[in-house]
């Protein structure tokens, strides 16, 4: 078979030789930021992160500084802001019609006048929206068909209507007791049962 001659680029490439990556020293062998100097008290502390201060106290001086300046460039702004949110509006109860301080954004001005305007605003809103509650309502019941099942006491046909009686094989409560007492008397007697024999025996 004729050999290919190589290609003189990959040649030159693999005459290359790749120097392998520069291990990267552990934590303990690398060196340290030089230390930074506080910007409150200047004492040189050991660099850390954006660490401005050496101290939990002299970061505190330096938020309030902050602060201070941030303050003294928006006064006006953060005043006003102040005294908007001070003022007391004046408002007239939805219920009686009385003048009131609203401090919360209430519209009433007592908790049995809100009781009042929710109840109202309730039944509003039911009216308002009367037609789609009432087609929900037939929905589900199409959806929650009536079972018609037989009764296991007396043998008459029963609807289950409820889906707590979802379960129910008795068609009034006194059936359900006397299927109860039937069931309870089977047990026993199926517990009980080999007990007797051994006894006959």
């Amino acid at each position: 078979m004729r050999a290919t001659a190589l290609n003189p680029t990959r040649r030159r490439r693999a005459a290359e030789v790749v120097p392998p990556p520069a291990a990267k020293l552990p934590a303990w062998h690398r060196e340290r930021p030089p230390p930074r100097k506080c910007v409150i008290c200047k004492k040189r502390f050991p660099a850390r992160n954006f660490a401005k201060t050496c101290s939990p106290e002299c970061s505190r001086k330096l938020w309030l500084a902050n602060r201070r300046k941030y303050y003294a460039a928006n006064a006006e702004k953060i005043l006003a802001q102040q005294r908007k949110s001070r003022r007391p509006s004046i408002r007239q109860c939805l219920i009686c019609g009385r003048d009131f301080i609203s401090r919360k954004n209430s519209k009433t001005c007592s908790p049995e006048h809100r009781k009042e305007h929710k109840r109202f605003s309730d039944h509003k809103n039911y009216l308002a929206n009367r037609e789609q509650r009432l087609e929900y309502e037939r929905s589900k019941r199409k959806r929650a068909k009536p079972v018609p099942r037989q009764c296991v006491i007396c043998g008459k046909g029963f609807v289950v209507a409820n889906r707590k009686d979802g379960r129910a094989n008795a068609c009034s409560p006194e059936h359900r007791q006397q299927r109860l007492r039937m069931m309870e008397r089977a047990r026993y007697r199926a517990k009980h049962a080999n007990t007797r024999s051994t006894r006959c025996g």
